[in-house]
């Protein structure tokens, strides 16, 4: 599972980084609900997708590791406990459980 996926779950993150990436506007200009749909199931290149929201902010994602490091410093603790908690993407489900065994 491509970890796209798991920020594409972390929706709320992304106006950190610029206001036109909410929901809102990802729903209304680009016809997904982020809120809604998991997104372990609903996106076949979810990097595709993900620089397709950050088009919305006239920049680029494009799986550099600058981007990712970017985007998990801009996430809390509580933001991958939240969603550890929603009934989505079951492989963060499985990496968040490793992890929490490990750390035991």
């Amino acid at each position: 599972m491509e970890i796209e996926t798991w920020f594409l779950a972390l929706y709320e993150i992304l106006p950190r980084i610029d206001e036109r990436m909410n929901k809102e506007n990802i729903k209304s200009t680009l016809g997904y609900d982020l809120e809604l749909i998991d997104p372990q199931s609903y996106f076949f290149h979810p990097a595709k997708d993900l620089n397709d929201i950050f088009g919305l902010a006239d920049k680029i994602y494009d799986k550099h590791k600058g981007h990712i490091e970017h985007l998990m410093r801009i996430s809390t603790k509580d933001d991958f406990e939240n969603l550890w908690l929603k009934e989505k993407c079951s492989s963060y489900k499985e990496f968040y459980n490793t992890i929490d065994e490990i750390c035991d």
